[in-house]
């Protein structure tokens, strides 16, 4: 990671495993989501979700959210 984001009040570098993982703010295809779904996000796009009862887990920056696209089962 840049050494000028480090330096930024509250940074903290990530694993590489954690930075293979980063989902670079895109949310997932949730449309046909039966169930629940816990994804990487941001606030403000987990907040958004409305229509699926989004859980914000600010400890690990993670989405939770519930769908309720089970008729096909």
């Amino acid at each position: 990671m840049k050494k000028s984001i480090l330096n930024l009040v509250g940074a903290q570098e990530l694993s590489k495993k954690e930075q293979k993982g980063v989902n670079g703010g895109v949310i997932p295809d949730l449309s046909n989501l039966c169930g629940a779904y816990t994804f990487n996000s941001t606030e403000r796009q987990c907040m958004s979700l409305t229509g699926y009862n989004p859980i914000w887990i600010p400890s690990t920056r993670k989405c939770s959210v519930i769908g309720s696209n089970c008729s096909n089962l």
